[in-house]
């Protein structure tokens, strides 16, 4: 499912709204009474205030698996939340709702490596994210189409339709990509601008890694955990790519080196190691042979 062509009106913020109302309904909840519960709720923390967010985003959260529905009448629809995620939203008192962000993340990478290995077009806010993850961080995209995003695009699929190609679905992936830990936006020379700094989504799966693991064998894991990171099935299908097949994405090392700093990992490093992989800062190559996680790192 293309969700910036289709539904480029879903977000993140409503996907957070309608999955911790349904939380607290385990019965589940008719669609028409989901609009009429939850539209004010959804068109204040939403750009476009009407009743196509609330729509697209119901769209979006039953392809991701976040949310099953009862078919019958359109207003007779009865919405349910996954039951293992339902536990784990009621679970979760953090203010940015981080139990349904995560899933979204994980669950979108997901849907988008089960596309490519059957041999679908990958959705195409998925595809782009993982494009986008493997790009220098130290080169920021304008926040204003027309300035630099579209031709970033547009070469990259040179003989294809990029996954994003008007100033409405940039607007959307920009939103998506902050929303989901992906990116932030930054000022360069007084103009807004968005980076990649995936730190936050890489923090929040940190729970779920090895506590101590071969470096080699802990990125595997992380791309497993969040294929948009730079899972090599994606990599192989992308147009183009400044990342070698085997090499940590810029982006993630840049995010491992400030959650080091941070205090929740350590990289220990080695020359010896067949285990070790290169973590590429600016001109310098740091040879990590494992991974720690620290012990209270949340």
């Amino acid at each position: 499912m293309d969700y910036l062509k289709s539904h480029v009106r879903a977000s993140a913020p409503a996907l957070v709204v309608i999955g911790r109302y349904l939380a607290n309904r385990p019965d589940g909840v008719e669609e028409s009474e989901l609009h009429r519960a939850l539209r004010p709720f959804v068109a204040a923390r939403s750009a476009v205030p009407d009743g196509s967010v609330l729509a697209a985003s119901l769209a979006v959260g039953r392809d991701l698996r976040l949310f099953d529905i009862d078919e019958g009448t359109r207003d007779r629809r009865r919405w349910t939340i996954q039951e293992k995620l339902r536990a784990e939203v009621v679970a979760d008192a953090t203010p940015e709702a981080r139990t349904i962000r995560q899933r979204v993340l994980k669950n979108l990478g997901r849907r988008t490596v089960e596309e490519v290995e059957s041999g679908k077009a990958p959705s195409d806010l998925g595809f782009a994210l993982s494009w986008f993850t493997l790009q220098d961080p130290l080169r920021p995209f304008a926040s204003r189409w027309g300035e630099g995003p579209e031709s970033a695009f547009r070469s990259a699929w040179r003989d294809n339709r990029p996954p994003v190609d008007n100033p409405e679905q940039w607007r959307s992936f920009m939103r998506w990509a902050q929303a989901l830990g992906l990116a932030a936006r930054v000022e360069v020379k007084s103009r807004s601008a968005l980076t990649i700094d995936p730190t936050q989504a890489v923090a929040g799966v940190l729970t779920d890694m090895p506590r101590r693991v071969p470096a080699d064998e802990w990125f595997r894991r992380l791309y497993s955990a969040l294929p948009v990171l730079g899972d090599p099935r994606l990599r192989s299908v992308l147009p183009q790519s400044a990342v070698p097949d085997g090499e940590i994405p810029v982006a993630v090392a840049c995010a491992m080196s400030k959650l080091e700093r941070m205090g929740k990992v350590r990289l220990l490093a080695s020359d010896d190691s067949s285990n070790t992989v290169a973590l590429r800062l600016g001109q310098r190559d740091r040879r990590i042979a494992e991974v720690q996680i620290v012990e209270d790192a949340e």
